[in-house]
Parts: structure tokens; C-alpha cells; sequence
């Protein structure tokens, strides 16, 4: 209750400050990330709830982008990214695989706007992005194959294997467990083709 009381507080003070300067794009990001943190932190925060706090954030990023375009701020577009990437995740929790693999759509392609420029960690993000819409789209097979997913997780893994070439003490600290998962899931998916291909042909 009491971190509810700050939360709140902390987003009326920043709101204040986007009403006292409408055209800034600093301020508008600044509110943003706060919907971003707290609904990443508040565990009991009402779906209805998360979801708006989320699309407000997300808004307020679309209104710079409109502003900004290409010069948009990257730590701005790396927000916008987790907004997007936990609006998605709260999505697919809810059922609602067609809209979270929107979003995880768009974030995906702000990543590859500074695909060149990103740290490791970062690259590491946008890998678990590919996943996220790899189990988005399986769970929606309705309108794509499981081969579309193979491709995703094929990219999630591929750049993590980067980073255990370019950065190892980076993807030593934390992304050994991730990538032999990923590894796991990827069978997974070849054997569930394989099985699909042989029912398919009648064996």
C-alpha cells in the first residue's frame, strides 16, 4: 500500500511536469518509464490496470516518435521497446496472442533500428523478443506455421551465440542457462514438425 502511495505520487509530480511543458519530449519519456516500472514491479497490479498504464506509456512514445522520427533518443526507443515487450507478455497471459505478437512486431523492428549501435544485454533483449513471438505465434496457429517459429527461435539463438563469440564474460554471466533452454525449445519445435510432416503424409 505504502509503495502504491509513492507510485502514485511519483506519477501525479511527473504529469505535472508534462502539463507545465506540453512540447517536451523529455518529460512525456520520463512519465512514460514510470507507467514502464511500475507495472513491472507492482505483482498485484490489476490486468485492466497494467494494461492501461502500458498503452498510456506506449502512447506517450508514439507521440515522440511523431516528433522525433529517425532522431528519436535511443534510451527513448529502448523504452518504448519494454513497454511494448510487457504489454505483449501481459497479453499472451491473457489469451490475446494476436495483439501481443503486434507488439512484439514493432518492437522488434525499433531493435533493428539500432541493431548496429547495441550493447550486449540489449541484444540479448531483443533475442527474447524473437522467443516471445515464437510462443505468441504457436499458441495462434491458426494463421502461421511452426516453422515460423523454428525461424524465430533460429534468431534468438543466433544472436545470443554472438555474444558468447564477442562478449563472453558478458554472456557468461548470466545467459548460459537462457541459451541451452532456447536450445531445448528449438528440438522441441523441429520434433513437433517432423511429427506434423509424417501425419501430414499419412505415416
Amino acid at each position: 500500500t505504502k509503495a502504491r502511495d509513492e507510485y502514485e505520487r511519483m506519477i501525479s509530480y511527473q504529469t505535472q511536469k508534462v502539463t507545465g511543458n506540453p512540447e517536451s519530449c523529455e518529460e512525456k519519456a520520463r512519465l512514460g518509464c514510470c507507467f514502464a516500472l511500475i507495472a513491472n514491479i507492482d505483482k498485484q497490479l490489476a490486468v485492466d490496470k497494467k494494461l492501461a498504464l502500458l498503452g498510456d506509456g506506449i502512447n506517450l512514445f508514439e507521440y515522440i516518435m511523431s516528433k522525433t522520427g529517425d532522431d528519436m533518443e535511443s534510451e527513448h526507443l529502448l523504452w518504448f521497446c519494454d513497454l511494448l515487450e510487457l504489454r505483449g507478455i501481459t497479453l499472451i497471459g491473457n489469451g490475446k496472442f494476436d495483439s501481443a505478437i503486434e507488439d512484439f512486431n514493432e518492437a522488434i523492428k525499433l531493435y533493428r533500428r539500432l541493431k548496429i549501435n547495441l550493447k550486449p544485454k540489449v541484444k540479448a533483449k531483443l533475442a527474447s523478443l524473437y522467443v516471445l513471438r515464437a510462443n505468441a505465434l504457436f499458441y495462434n496457429r491458426n494463421s502461421v506455421t511452426t516453422k515460423t517459429c523454428l525461424e524465430d527461435v533460429n534468431e534468438a539463438i543466433s544472436i545470443l551465440e554472438i555474444i558468447k563469440k564477442s562478449s563472453p564474460e558478458v554472456f557468461n554471466a548470466g545467459f548460459q542457462l537462457l541459451l541451452s533452454r532456447w536450445y531445448k525449445l528449438r528440438n522441441a519445435l523441429k520434433s513437433h514438425i517432423t511429427l506434423y510432416e509424417k501425419q501430414a503424409r499419412g505415416g
